[in-house]
C-alpha cells in the first residue's frame, strides 16, 4: 500500500477518531506506554520563555545565530550549544530548515530541539501558540486531538513526535487509534531494535489488528516472556492478548502468575498493569476474573495490596475486604502511604450494608 493511500486511508476514519476523543476526558493516560521520554518537544516548548528558530553563519559555522523567535524574546545572551558536524551538514544542505532552540528562563542555558524542516515548521509554530493550554486541567484530549492526523506522517520528526504524544493517550483512545490507522504506519517500530522502550504503544495498536499472523505474535511473544522472565514490553504483550483472546489469555496470565507463582516483582507489577487497564474497561464477567486473578495474586504477593485495592475501589468491588483487611492487620510488608491505600478501601467496604459478590 501506497503512502498516499495510507494517509487517504487514515483520512477517512480521522473523524471518526476525532469524535471518540471527545468522550475521553478525565481518563487516565495509558499505564502501559512505557520507555517514552518523561517530557516532548511539546512540553519544552509550553515551559520554555523563548523558542527561536536557528542556523550558523558562514562566518561562525559552529555556533548559532537566531533567526526568527517563535515565543517570548531573545535577550541576546549567549548560545552556549556547539553545532555538531552532521547539524552544519545538514543546514549546509538544506537552507529552508533551521534548528529549534529553547530557553527556560532569561539569560538561562538553550536547548537544542533539533533540526525542523519545512515539513515540521508549521507544526511547531502551532505547538508554541496552543501547547501553553494544554497544560491546563481538562485539555489533555485536545492534545492528542491534535496529533491524531499526524499520526504516520512522511516527516520523521512529525511522525515521531505524533507517536510519543498518542502514547500518553488513554487505553480507550489507542484502541480505537488501532481500529483507524494502517498497520504500515508503525509496524516498524516493533522491527528496529533502537525502539525497544517505544513498543508498548506499537504492541497495544496491533492488537487491534485482524491478521492471524499479527494476533500469533502476540500470543508468541507474550508466552515467551514468561517462559524466559522477560520483563520489557511484558505489560503491553499480557494487554495485548487479553484483547484479543479475553478469558483464554487471562487463564493463561493466571496459571503463570497467580497464585504460587515464583516470578520477580516486577514480572507481577507489569502483569497487573496489564490486567488493571482492561479491568477498567470490562464486562461483568471478565471483571469478575481479574478480580479472582486479583485475589491469587495477593495470596503469594501481599506487598501489591495497595496497588490492588485501588482498582478495586474503583470499580467498587469488595469481595476482597477480608484479604486485605488481614493483610493489613499484618502490615510488615507495606509503607505508610500503602497501608492508607489499602485501609481506604476496607473503611469503604464497611460502609456499605452488606458486600455483595459480583456486583460492581
Amino acid at each position: 500500500m501506497t503512502k498516499k493511500r495510507i494517509q487517504h486511508r487514515f483520512a477517512c476514519v480521522l473523524g471518526f477518531a476525532v469524535l471518540f476523543i471527545g468522550s475521553s476526558a478525565r481518563v487516565p493516560a495509558c499505564t502501559l506506554c512505557i520507555g517514552f521520554p518523561e517530557k516532548t518537544d511539546v512540553d519544552f516548548l509550553a515551559e520554555s520563555a523563548c523558542v527561536i528558530l536557528a542556523r550558523t553563519e558562514t562566518e561562525t559555522p559552529f555556533t548559532f545565530s537566531p533567526r526568527r523567535t517563535l515565543k517570548g524574546k531573545f535577550d541576546g545572551s549567549k548560545i552556549n550549544l556547539l553545532v555538531d558536524s552532521m547539524t552544519r551538514r545538514r543546514l549546509a544542505s538544506d537552507h529552508e530548515c533551521f534548528v529549534l532552540l529553547v530557553q527556560s528562563t532569561p539569560y538561562g542555558n538553550w536547548r537544542s530541539l533539533g533540526i525542523v524542516s519545512n515539513a515540521f515548521r508549521p507544526v511547531v509554530e502551532r505547538l508554541v501558540v496552543l501547547a501553553r493550554f494544554w497544560s491546563e486541567k481538562g485539555q489533555s484530549e485536545q492534545r492528542w486531538q491534535f496529533f491524531l492526523p499526524l499520526f504516520g506522517h512522511d516527516d520523521p520528526r512529525i511522525r515521531q513526535l505524533a507517536y510519543l504524544e498518542l502514547g500518553r493517550a488513554p487505553y480507550s483512545v489507542i484502541r480505537n487509534l488501532g481500529r483507524s490507522v494502517p498497520r504500515e504506519t508503525y509496524i516498524d517500530i516493533l522491527k528496529d531494535p533502537k525502539y525497544l522502550k517505544w513498543r508498548s504503544l506499537a504492541i497495544l495498536l496491533l492488537a487491534q489488528s485482524e491478521s492471524a499472523a499479527d494476533k500469533a505474535l502476540i500470543r508468541d511473544s507474550l508466552r515467551s516472556a514468561e517462559r524466559f522472565g522477560l520483563q520489557s514490553n511484558l505489560s503491553a504483550w499480557a494487554a495485548a492478548a487479553i484483547e484479543i483472546d479475553g478469558q483464554a489469555a487471562l487463564q493463561f496470565i493466571a496459571e503463570k502468575y497467580g497464585r504460587g507463582s515464583s516470578k520477580d516483582a516486577e514480572e507481577i507489577e507489569a502483569i497487573i498493569a496489564a490486567i488493571s487497564m482492561h479491568g477498567r474497561f470490562a464486562d461483568l464477567e471478565m471483571q469478575n476474573t481479574i478480580v479472582d486473578l486479583y485475589r491469587q495474586i495477593l495470596h503469594t504477593r501481599p506487598e501489591f495490596a495497595s496497588r490492588i485495592a485501588e482498582d478495586l475501589l474503583a470499580w467498587e468491588r469488595w469481595e476482597l475486604s477480608e484479604q486485605l483487611s488481614e493483610i493489613l492487620e499484618k502490615g510488615s510488608l507495606l509503607g505508610r502511604e500503602e497501608r492508607l491505600s489499602v485501609a481506604r478501601y476496607v473503611r469503604t467496604t464497611q460502609k456499605n450494608e452488606e458486600p455483595v459478590n459480583g456486583s460492581r
